[in-house]
């Protein structure tokens, strides 16, 4: 009998983009080869942890919301307890009862939202240049004040010079 689960897992921040993928797909693919179905993946990125685990500071959270026979949850759980990758993992089981119509449904919903986030991003300019962009900006906007800063100062020594002349006289 097939239940509602959802699994948070946090993946360790300075590892390598191939092996933080690969780890994702490593449980993607055990929920699927154990005769589960994955309704949902949301990687909610790069976060700061409230403590410190396993002696990182952020990591990289990954939600999982998936169909599955009790008995693969142990097989996930386990896999969470030795990948090198993992820091910490969380299971909860959201119902007993499902309808297996319903939730095929929504993950055909999320895959369509998935698919219409990616087209946003390819049409949208790449955060590197956008970021170059603002560094740019940043930059200018920096002279411009020390600019200021320095015409502040001539006219601050000016007013100086004329304040001893006045004292001398």
């Amino acid at each position: 009998m097939l239940r509602k689960y959802e699994i948070l897992y946090i993946l360790k921040h300075d590892s390598p983009p191939e092996k933080t993928e690969a780890a994702k797909a490593k449980f993607r693919d055990i929920i699927n080869n154990g005769g589960g179905l994955l309704v949902k993946e949301d990687v909610w990125g790069k976060k700061k942890l409230a403590f410190d685990v396993k002696k990182y500071s952020k990591g990289i959270f990954v939600l999982l919301v998936f169909l599955a026979d009790p008995t693969l949850i142990a097989e996930i759980e386990r896999n969470l307890k030795i990948h090198g990758e993992v820091l910490r993992y969380l299971t909860v089981k959201l119902t007993d009862k499902i309808d297996l119509e319903a939730e095929k449904a929504e993950k055909e919903r999320w895959e369509a939202e998935l698919g219409r986030r990616a087209q946003e991003q390819a049409n949208m300019p790449k955060e590197e240049d956008a970021e170059e962009e603002e560094e740019k900006s940043a930059r200018r906007a920096g002279d411009e004040d020390e600019e200021e800063d320095i015409e502040g100062e001539i006219s601050d020594e000016s007013d100086d010079a004329n304040a001893d002349e006045d004292q001398e006289n």
